[in-house]
């Protein structure tokens, strides 16, 4: 089970690289959006990446691409890749079910964004 500090850690590191695979894509911070909850009792952090760039593209492709890139960015950091658990959306999709698509703990997912920074 991962510890408080690996999850703090692996939000950070994951919400980073994810904001670095947005900009490589040339989007735009209202293109996408990061969501994460944590489950301490599992050690498990759950991010949700939506993006417009993903919008008709088939749901696992975009997945995959976005798992290889974390895998290679995030290689030397495996104890933060172990607890990771990822959802990779487009915005069509999320908003025709909003963000309750996204699984029955929705309730408990922040937007990165909000957390992190003020604006």
């Amino acid at each position: 089970m991962a510890s408080e500090t690996t999850m703090r850690k692996s939000v950070r590191e994951v919400a980073g690289a994810l904001t670095r695979y947005a900009k490589g894509q040339g989007w735009n911070d209202e293109d996408y959006w990061i969501y994460f909850s944590t489950n301490p009792d599992w050690g498990r952090v759950h991010f949700v990446f939506v993006a417009r760039g993903f919008d008709g593209r088939d749901s696992y492709e975009r997945y995959k691409v976005v798992w290889d890139f974390l895998t290679k960015e995030l290689s030397h950091e495996p104890d933060v890749l172990s607890s990771l658990n990822l959802v990779v959306n487009g915005k069509d999709e999320v908003d025709r079910g909003g963000i309750y698509r996204i699984g029955p703990e929705y309730e408990d997912y922040r937007e990165y964004w909000t957390f992190s920074s003020p604006h």
